[in-house]
C-alpha cells in the first residue's frame, strides 16, 4: 500500500497537471459544438477544477499545509457567491441564472467553479516559485496565441470576427484584446524580478509581439486601459521607488513618452494618416458627440432603471435581457435586436447581483490593491506594475462584459496576492482520522462522478445533438434533422432552451419553403409549437420566446395563437417595435386589416424615423383601404424603398390592386432589365387580370435572357394558350 507521502506526491502533481492545464484552454476551439469558441472552453473548465476539487479535497484531508488561508479577498469570495446565489434563487429564471446557456457559459455555475479554482490554486502554489512557473507557463500560452493572431494577419488562419479584428482562438477580438493585456504586465512584471540574461531578452521580445497583436484587435477599451495601466504604474514606481534611480528614469521616460503619444495623436487624429488606418480611425471617432450611435448611450441607463427596480440582490445572473426588454429604448432600432448583457462589467453585476453583488464584486478589486501593498515580499515596483494591471482591468471592463478567459486571468492574480498575504485560519485546523480520509474520498469520487455526468457529459451530448439537428442531413432528410431534435430535448439539460429556439427558426422556415412535404412540416410545427409553449410556461415574462412563438404560430397559420403570444410580447415589452409588427402579422392573417393598422401605427408613433416601421405601417394602409393615409407614406419613402421593398408590392397584389403592383414590378424591371423574377412576377398578375398574352410576353423575355430557362418557359407558355394556369 502506499504512504499517505507518495499518495500526497501524486495528488499535488495531478493537481498541478490541471491548474498549468487550464492555462491553455484558450487554444480550444471544438467546432463540433453551438457556440465553438465558446462551450468547449467553458466545458473543458468545468471538468478540469470538478476533477482537481476532487484531488485537492482528498489532499485538504492528508496535510494540513494545503488547507485554504484567511484574507478578505477570499471571504469576499465567498460573500460573493453567496449573494449571487441568493440572486439566483430570486431571479425570473433560477435555472438559466445558475447554468446559463451555450452562448456565454457563465452563471453562477462558472462562478462557483473560479472560487473552487481560487481556493485550489491558492492553497496548492504555495511558494513563489511555483506562482513564477504558473504565470511563466501563462506567458507561453500567450505566445502561442499571439503567433495564431499574426498568422490570422497573414492569411493563414481566417480572422472570425468580420475578417478584420484580429480573434485568434476566442471568435471576439474583446476577448483577445483583455487576455494580450493581462500577460503585458505578467511579462512586465517578471521582467523587472528576473535577474537572467536570457529570460529578460525573452519577455523584452514577447511584450512588442503581444502589444502588436492588441493593437491589430482594434479594441479601444483595452488600449487606452493598457496605457492608463501602464501611465499609473510608472506613476508609482517613481513615488514609490525611492533607491532605484534606474527604474526611476525609465518610468520618467515612460511618463513623458505617454504623454507625448497621446497630445501627438490629438493633434493629427484628422489626418489621411489616421483616417486610412483601422484601428487608429477608431480611436479618432471616440468623441461625445458621437454617443447617441452606441448602443452603451441607450443601454445602460436601462440598467440603471432595472437596477432601482430591485436595488438589494437584482434580478440574478443572465436575467439583463428582462430589463431590456421592459425598458426597451425604441430609437434601438438599428442597433441589436436582443441585449444580454450591458457592455459594463460594474454595471451588468448592478442589475444580476443589485447592491450586495455589486459592491463585493468591486471590492475584489479594492482587496487585491490592498493586500498587494502589504506584501512584503514584492518590491514598489513589482505592486505598482500590479496595480496597473488591476487599473487596466477595470477601465477596460467599463465598455465591456467578462468572459472565462479574462475571469480565469483576474481570479489568478487575486489568489496570487491571497497566497502571499493570507493567514492559516483556524476554521481548517482539525485533524482527520484514516477512516474518515477513506471515508470522504469515496464519498468525493462518488460525487465526481455523479457532476461530471449530469452537470457536463449530458449538455456536451445535448449540444452535439443540435449541431446535427440543424446541420444539413444527406439527401436533405429532414426527417433525420426532426429525430435529432427530438433527441437533443430528451436529454432535458440547461440547452433545452436554445434547442426550442433553433427548433422553432427551422420549423418557421421548413413550413414557409413549398418545395417541402406536408407532413414534414407538420411534425415540425407541431414539435416546435409543444416546445415553445413549454418554455413560456416555464418563463412567462421572455419577451425573446413570446416573439419566437407569435412568428412561429404566425407561419403555422394559427393567428390567434400568434394573436396571443405576440400581444404578452407587447406587455413585456411596451416600446419593442417588432413585437407590434408581429401583433400586426396576426390581425392581417385573421383579414383584421383595422385592428393590424392600429397597431402598425403604434409601431411606427413608437420612433417615426424608423424605415421599416414606416414601410410597415404603409403597408397596413394598403391592406386597411386607407387611400389617404396610404399616399401620405409612400410619398415621404425613398423611391428605392417603394419600388423595391416586397411587402409594398406584396399588399397591393393580395388587394387586388394590380395596377399598383404592375407600375411597381415595371419600374422594377426598367431599373433592373436583367433580373428574371420580376418579369416572371409581373407574367403572373398579367394572368390573373386576364391578360394572356403580356404573359407570354414577360416568359419569352426571360427565356432569352436565360436560355436554361427554355424548356420550363415553354411548357408555361403552351399552358397559359391552352387556356390553363400553370
Amino acid at each position: 500500500m502506499p504512504t499517505n507521502t507518495q499518495i500526497e506526491k501524486v495528488l499535488k502533481a495531478l493537481i498541478f497537471i490541471g491548474l498549468f492545464g487550464i492555462l491553455f484552454i484558450p487554444f480550444l476551439v471544438d467546432r463540433s459544438m453551438f457556440f465553438p469558441f465558446i462551450t468547449g472552453k467553458g466545458f473543458t473548465f468545468r471538468i478540469i477544477v470538478e476533477i482537481i476539487a476532487a484531488l485537492w479535497i482528498v489532499l485538504f484531508l492528508l496535510n494540513k499545509q494545503y488547507r485554504p488561508k484567511f484574507s478578505w479577498i477570499f471571504g469576499a469570495l465567498l460573500a460573493f457567491l453567496v449573494s449571487l446565489s441568493i440572486s439566483a434563487i430570486f431571479s425570473e429564471n433560477p435555472s438559466k441564472s445558475f447554468w446559463s446557456n451555450y452562448e456565454r457559459m457563465e452563471g453562477l455555475i462558472t462562478i462557483l467553479h473560479l472560487v473552487v479554482f481560487f481556493a485550489v490554486m491558492s492553497s496548492v502554489l504555495s511558494t513563489q516559485k511555483l506562482w513564477i512557473r504558473f504565470f511563466n507557463t501563462s506567458l507561453v500560452a500567450s505566445l502561442g496565441i499571439a503567433i495564431y493572431g499574426v498568422l490570422q494577419l497573414m492569411g493563414k488562419f481566417p480572422i472570425n470576427q468580420g475578417g478584420v479584428r484580429v480573434d485568434a482562438t476566442f471568435g471576439n477580438a474583446t476577448y483577445l484584446a483583455i487576455y494580450l493585456v493581462f500577460h503585458i504586465f505578467i511579462a512586465l512584471f517578471l521582467l523587472i524580478r528576473t535577474r537572467g540574461n536570457s529570460l529578460r531578452l525573452a519577455y523584452g521580445l514577447l511584450i512588442p509581439l503581444l502589444l502588436f497583436v492588441l493593437y491589430e484587435t482594434q479594441t479601444r477599451g483595452a488600449i487606452l486601459g493598457l496605457i492608463g495601466g501602464i501611465f499609473l504604474s510608472a506613476c508609482l514606481v517613481v513615488f514609490k521607488e525611492k533607491e532605484n534611480k534606474i527604474l526611476r528614469n525609465i518610468s520618467l521616460g515612460i511618463i513623458g513618452g505617454l504623454i507625448f503619444l497621446v497630445l501627438g495623436f490629438i493633434t493629427i487624429k484628422d489626418s489621411a494618416f489616421v483616417k486610412n488606418n483601422p484601428t487608429l480611425v477608431r480611436f479618432a471617432e471616440i468623441s461625445l458627440s458621437n454617443t447617441p450611435n452606441q448602443a452603451r448611450y441607450y443601454v445602460w441607463p436601462m440598467a440603471i432603471k432595472g437596477f432601482l427596480e430591485r436595488p438589494i440582490f437584482g434580478w440574478g445572473q443572465e436575467s439583463f435581457n428582462y430589463v431590456f426588454n421592459k425598458h426597451y429604448d425604441p430609437r434601438m432600432y438599428n442597433q441589436e435586436t436582443w441585449f444580454d448583457r450591458t457592455h459594463n462589467a460594474a454595471l451588468d453585476w448592478l442589475v444580476a447581483g443589485g447592491i450586495f453583488g455589486s459592491v463585493l464584486y468591486l471590492s475584489l478589486f479594492w482587496l487585491g490593491i490592498k493586500y498587494l501593498w502589504r506584501v512584503q515580499t514584492l518590491s514598489s515596483s513589482d505592486k505598482s506594475i500590479l496595480t496597473g494591471l488591476f487599473a487596466a482591468y477595470f477601465f477596460h471592463n467599463l465598455f465591456v462584459f467578462d468572459n472565462l478567459t479574462s475571469y480565469l486571468m483576474f481570479f489568478s492574480v487575486l489568489a496570487f496576492i491571497h497566497s502571499l498575504a493570507a493567514k492559516d485560519w483556524d476554521l481548517f485546523s482539525f485533524d482527520v482520522k484514516e477512516r474518515g480520509i477513506q471515508t470522504t474520498s469515496a464519498v468525493t469520487a462518488i460525487l465526481l462522478l455523479f457532476i461530471l455526468y449530469t452537470a457536463n457529459i449530458i449538455p456536451i451530448q445535448t449540444n452535439k445533438a443540435l449541431i446535427q439537428a440543424i446541420s444539413p442531413q444527406k439527401d436533405s432528410n429532414f426527417g433525420l434533422n426532426l429525430e435529432y431534435f427530438k433527441k437533443a430535448l430528451a436529454y432535458n439539460s440547461f440547452g433545452s432552451p436554445e434547442i426550442r429556439e433553433q427548433l422553432s427558426l427551422t420549423a418557421t422556415t421548413l413550413v414557409r419553403n413549398p418545395s417541402i412535404p406536408n407532413d414534414i412540416k407538420v411534425q415540425f410545427a407541431n414539435l416546435s409549437a409543444q416546445e415553445l409553449e413549454k418554455h413560456l410556461a416555464l418563463t412567462p415574462n421572455d419577451t425573446r420566446y413570446q416573439l419566437f412563438a407569435a412568428v412561429s404560430f404566425n407561419a403555422f397559420g394559427s393567428y390567434d395563437k400568434g394573436k396571443q403570444y405576440a400581444t404578452q410580447a407587447t406587455q413585456s415589452s411596451p416600446k419593442k417595435q417588432t413585437a407590434y409588427f408581429e401583433l400586426g402579422t396576426s390581425y392581417l392573417g385573421k383579414k383584421e386589416y383595422d385592428k393590424s393598422l392600429e397597431v402598425f401605427k403604434t409601431a411606427y408613433e413608437l420612433e417615426p424615423s424608423f424605415l421599416t416601421a414606416k414601410i410597415i405601417y404603409a403597408m397596413g394602409a394598403i391592406y386597411a383601404g386607407d387611400k389617404k393615409l396610404e399616399q401620405e407614406l409612400l410619398v415621404s419613402l425613398p423611391q428605392e424603398v417603394l419600388y423595391f421593398d416586397n411587402r409594398i408590392l406584396q399588399a397591393y397584389a393580395a388587394k387586388g390592386e394590380y395596377v399598383r403592383a404592375l407600375e411597381i414590378l415595371g419600374k422594377r424591371i426598367e431599373l433592373d432589365p436583367q433580373d428574371t423574377g420580376n418579369r416572371l412576377s409581373r407574367a403572373g398578375i398579367y394572368l390573373q387580370i386576364g391578360n394572356r398574352s403580356l404573359a407570354i410576353a414577360d416568359i419569352e423575355e426571360v427565356i432569352q435572357l436565360n436560355p436554361e430557362f427554355k424548356n420550363q418557359g415553354e411548357y408555361y407558355i403552351n399552358e397559359i394558350r391552352a387556356g390553363r394556369n400553370p
